[in-house]
């Protein structure tokens, strides 16, 4: 389990840092499905930005120090379900905005799983 986490960890790091990139340079999409539909201010981008980097660095300092991975994959767990919830609270069910918020929170919990089970 340990040899999955650290893959996972790795794979699922590198989706959050592309995720904080597409916050970081205000991507139109990012922007029109954040900003637009969830109503999400842009001066809050920075701080979601920052979530997913701290939570991408935990997962990777957790292939050393367990705990702080398996910290980084609860905090990840929340963060993706409070995203999952925002698309159901206002009703945007469209497949191209709920699925990636929906893989994001599967690769989280399947990192908490792991971790804990390492």
């Amino acid at each position: 389990m340990r040899i999955a986490y650290d893959i996972l960890a790795c794979i699922y790091s590198l989706m959050l840092v592309m995720s904080v990139r597409l916050k970081l340079v205000r991507d139109p999409t990012a922007v029109e499905v954040i900003g637009g539909i969830h109503r999400v201010p842009l001066g809050l981008f920075p701080v979601l930005a920052a979530a997913e980097l701290a939570g991408a660095i935990g997962l990777l300092a957790g292939i050393g120090v367990k705990a702080l991975g398996v910290a980084a994959a609860a905090g990840l767990v929340l963060y993706f379900v409070a995203a999952t919830s925002s698309h159901i609270r206002v009703r945007d069910f469209r497949p191209e905005h709920l699925v990636p918020a929906l893989v994001m929170l599967t690769f989280a919990i399947a990192a908490l799983v792991l971790g804990v089970g390492a």
